[in-house]
């Protein structure tokens, strides 16, 4: 449903040393960088218990479902305590909210790092689409745990899921608003809308099953985006 702007107190970052799952990787390794070469870029940063702990929720929701999850499975996957587990979350679900907070803000950070500004709005977005759906399908599995069970966890979940969706949702009406050649600014509830979207058009790939997956999204999604972003004036404006 991860970083330069993670939702959470305190973002994750790059991930701890050690075996860790791919989709902990994929979500959690940090953004790309946005202008210097990969090889110039600082190594990861130095993780901390919180990270670790992000990092083994991903790892631990490799092999078991959300539901069946215990903070046991947790805390062996990140190597630490018990008690250092609860000294950074109040149970399992404020850790999966985590981890589902840095995958927004990895997915923002991939859609930074993919748009070149000077092109022409459309050209952005596919930019953007290809970025977007790239990240969320590094790890389809994952990917569909995070969009389902956030909406199962209550106020907590769905508060989370609307910190990331308006993050991400300001990013792309920013983007498209101040785009060359734009001559009407995107509304933010189309933003809004095209997350939204978004989201269902991946969770209903990921609910096929096998075939072209996620990446083979891009180009549907693309037409999708600018249709409901054509440069038009909003509604009584």
């Amino acid at each position: 449903m991860p970083p330069r702007a993670a939702a959470s107190p305190a973002p994750p970052g790059a991930l701890p040393a050690g075996p860790a799952a791919p989709g902990a990787d994929a979500l959690l390794a940090g953004p790309a960088p946005d202008g210097p070469a990969a090889d110039d870029a600082p190594g990861p940063a130095p993780a901390d218990p919180r990270q670790r702990l992000v990092a083994g929720m991903a790892q631990a929701l490799e092999q078991r479902r959300y539901a069946e999850l215990t903070i046991a499975d947790v805390v062996a996957a990140a190597a630490v305590s018990r008690r250092t587990f609860y000294e950074h979350f109040d149970g399992k679900a404020a850790c999966f909210i985590a981890l589902y907070e840095a995958s927004g803000a990895r997915c923002l950070a991939a859609l930074r790092g993919a748009v070149d500004a000077a092109r022409p709005w459309h050209s952005q977005v596919r930019q953007a689409v290809a970025a977007y759906l790239g990240t969320m399908a590094a790890d389809p599995a994952l990917t569909r745990t995070l969009l389902v069970e956030v909406m199962q966890l209550g106020p907590p979940g769905l508060a989370a899921r609307r910190r990331v969706h308006a993050a991400l949702a300001g990013w792309i009406g920013a983007v498209i608003s101040g785009s060359p050649g734009r001559r009407h600014p995107l509304p933010p509830a189309l933003a809004l809308a095209l997350v939204g979207g978004l989201h269902e058009l991946v969770l209903e790939r990921l609910e096929a099953g096998p075939g072209d997956g996620v990446a083979g999204l891009v180009d549907t999604a693309t037409d999708w985006v600018l249709r409901v972003a054509a440069d038009t004036a909003a509604p009584g404006g």
